[in-house]
């Protein structure tokens, strides 16, 4: 694999101006999995809820690995010497000592149990590297994925700690960039990359779950799209966009059709999900690209100095803002988390 020409070679404490709206209109408030009295619905049913699995089945034959071993050992054997190559199979993360998931260097608290995090850095596994080479296992679980799509040069598969039932990662395997700000450094190639992650994880989507009668009417409201005008209108109810830091140094794009889940919804609601100046909305990102104008991006450059770059052309907090407040419509517009089912 060629390293990308886009890269040089050498619960949140969040302003109540940062969460996003909560509507809890008396016809929505039943169906969007929050109680009026802020309780989160769980305790599924499986069976009730077994009709948001959709196999891959139809669209993935299962691979054989390029390399039985751990990444640590294929570091070894093929990246020794090599600190380029070496770079591209590793994180750098905080790492909570309470549930012991990898959390993005620059945060303080844990998104998965909200366990504060330790000071110090430490590196691990770039799993999604893995997957694009083909590496059996880490040291404590095999690397397999549900793959939706892959071609020569992308990947698209359930995301394994997905927010919403329809959940993919996108990520390019005929390049490495770390994130989304080495896109900025040829903004054209960048635009086409991102672009064709993004259409590919909305083609997986359409085909595979759009068009599934039985997943549509349990998880949409309104029931499955008619015909395929109707299915390319829900486009506009994808969340789509990228976190910086990344908790895998491996430029993806998170792609997932509202409604979320109703624990995701409560994170969601108090500003621990989507946040500002970690997440950032791919229609925000397309518009920088567009700019045409590149920027000498490095590993150490800052997001301040993005923003003092192309900020008074296209503001970042305006685009948040508007994807947060998208972002909540669409979810009371597509939930449909019937109190009367399935929980505990």
């Amino acid at each position: 694999m060629r390293c990308c020409l886009l890269l040089p070679q050498k619960k949140i404490a969040v302003p109540m101006s940062s969460k996003p709206p909560n509507p809890m209109s008396p016809d929505v408030l039943p169906v969007i999995g929050v109680t009026s009295s802020g309780a989160v619905r769980a305790g599924a049913s499986e069976a009730i809820f077994q009709h948001l699995r959709v196999s891959n089945k139809s669209v993935a034959t299962e691979c054989p690995c390029a390399f039985h071993g751990t990444l640590a050992e294929f570091a070894a054997a093929k990246a020794a010497g090599n600190p380029a190559f070496e770079s591209q199979l590793r994180n750098t993360v905080r790492k909570c000592t309470a549930c012991g998931k990898p959390c993005a260097y620059t945060m303080k608290q844990c998104n998965n149990c909200e366990a504060p995090l330790p000071e110090e850095v430490v590196y691990t596994d770039n799993i999604f590297m893995a997957f694009v080479y083909g590496v059996e296992k880490g040291e404590r679980f095999p690397y397999n994925i549900a793959v939706r799509k892959q071609t020569e040069e992308l990947l698209v598969f359930d995301d394994p700690l997905a927010l919403a039932a329809c959940h993919f990662c996108s990520i390019p395997t005929s390049c490495w960039a770390s994130d989304w700000r080495v896109l900025l450094r040829a903004p054209e190639e960048g635009l086409a990359l991102i672009t064709k992650l993004e259409d590919a994880a909305w083609s997986c989507c359409e085909q595979q779950f759009l068009t599934n009668e039985a997943w549509c009417t349990k998880h949409i409201r309104g029931g499955p799209p008619a015909d395929a005008a109707a299915r390319a209108a829900l486009r506009s109810q994808i969340v789509c966009g990228c976190n910086f830091p990344p908790s895998q140094f491996q430029l993806h794009i998170q792609y997932f059709l509202m409604p979320w889940l109703p624990s995701h919804y409560g994170f969601f609601i108090d500003g621990a999900a989507l946040v500002r100046k970690r997440w950032f909305p791919l229609a925000y990102i397309k518009e920088v690209l567009a700019l045409k104008q590149p920027m000498e991006v490095t590993m150490e450059t800052t997001l301040d100095e993005i923003f003092a770059v192309f900020d008074d052309k296209v503001s970042y907090n305006d685009a948040f803002d508007r994807e947060l407040e998208r972002v909540a419509t669409a979810h009371a517009a597509m939930a449909n988390w019937q109190p009367t089912e399935g929980w505990a």
